[in-house]
């Protein structure tokens, strides 16, 4: 803690933080936002079951996928 001289108008010789930790309204709300998806998370990104392969998609083999610059 620190304290204003006693010069200084008004709160002059009072004591005060300088930095004092600021927790709002916003920050609780991230907080909560981040728990709850560590918490939930097999919800949020669902897998795959392991007895399943995803599909690939295949593309006729006669295109021609180079790119020319000229």
């Amino acid at each position: 803690k620190s304290h204003y001289p006693r010069w200084f108008p008004i709160v002059g010789g009072d004591d005060f933080e300088f930095f004092a930790p600021v927790f709002n309204i916003a920050d609780a709300s991230i907080s909560i936002g981040v728990i709850a998806i560590l918490i939930f998370q097999k919800k949020f990104f669902k897998t795959h079951p392991s007895g399943q392969q995803q599909n690939a998609l295949e593309t006729d083999p006669g295109v021609n996928d180079r790119v020319e610059v000229l």
